[in-house]
């Protein structure tokens, strides 16, 4: 474990933290999992943890490039973990842990030709084999267009393409379909957000998001001033210096609510 966690620089502090709690599960029970990290630390590290493994893969997602950090950590604390096994595809969810929260889920497909792209998935350790053909075997890696592999991700570029159109059109019913298969050469740990998932943090950093069409971030700024105006009109105890109301130009009412978010 602390080969692990120096080879994926965690910091000095998160480290001490999690060495507590293993010793704390240990004692409790000598034959616990501990392997299995994200089942015994407390909601607070398990966060923490996902932020310093995910954020750097994040960052160099092309669609997220300038995007609010506020937003990569929010996209941070919705990934679950997850596990495919060897020469696997990414399915239906396995349960193997009964903490929603804190589980590996084990999987038997990332994703195959003519089904729903319904999660992004970020490797840490492992290696996928992205290819067209839907057979199996040795003509399916003549076909290999690509792999993923430690730092690497799949789903962003259809999932963030989905919901960065114009939010009142983004529905479970305009997702993506897969035109590729996506298997496991090796055994894959990884995390994993669903596009349900992806919906909610955009929906929630609307203020932030950078949506394909800028008439859309314009719309939501707006309908946010409106409704920031409604509510701060009826509230007697409201400064008449600051606020919305007290903006005098939709760019300066923008800036403010901006600080406020």
């Amino acid at each position: 474990m602390k080969v692990w966690m120096e080879k994926n620089c965690v910091p000095e502090n998160l480290r001490k933290e999690i060495m507590v709690k293993i010793r704390e599960k240990l004692e409790q029970d000598k034959h616990a999992d501990v392997e299995n990290l994200f089942s015994i630390l407390p909601w607070a590290t398990r966060k923490s943890l996902k932020r310093v493994l995910c954020m750097s893969t994040l960052r160099k997602v092309p669609m997220l490039e300038g995007m609010n950090p506020k937003v990569l950590k929010m996209i941070c604390d919705y990934l679950k973990p997850v596990i495919y096994p060897e020469n696997s595809y990414v399915a239906e969810a396995d349960l193997v842990r009964s903490a929603p929260s804190s589980r590996w889920i084990r999987h038997c497909y990332v994703a195959k030709v003519d089904e729903p792209v319904d999660r992004m998935v970020l490797v840490t350790e492992g290696t996928m084999w992205i290819y067209s053909s839907n057979s199996t075997g040795a003509s399916a890696s003549n076909k290999i267009h690509r792999t993923v592999e430690n730092g690497g991700i799949y789903g962003d570029e259809q999932l963030l393409s989905w919901v960065s159109k114009n939010m009142q059109h983004v529905s479970l019913a305009t997702i993506p379909i897969s035109t590729e298969n996506v298997k496991c050469h090796t055994r894959v740990e990884g995390f994993a957000i669903t596009a349900t998932d992806l919906k909610a943090v955009a929906t929630k950093c609307k203020m932030y998001w950078n949506y394909d069409d800028p008439r859309e971030k314009q719309r939501v700024a707006s309908s946010t001033i409106g409704m920031s105006f409604r509510r701060n009109r009826g509230n007697p105890n409201r400064p008449a210096t600051v606020g919305v109301g007290a903006a005098t130009s939709p760019r300066t009412r923008i800036e403010y609510l901006q600080k406020r978010t």
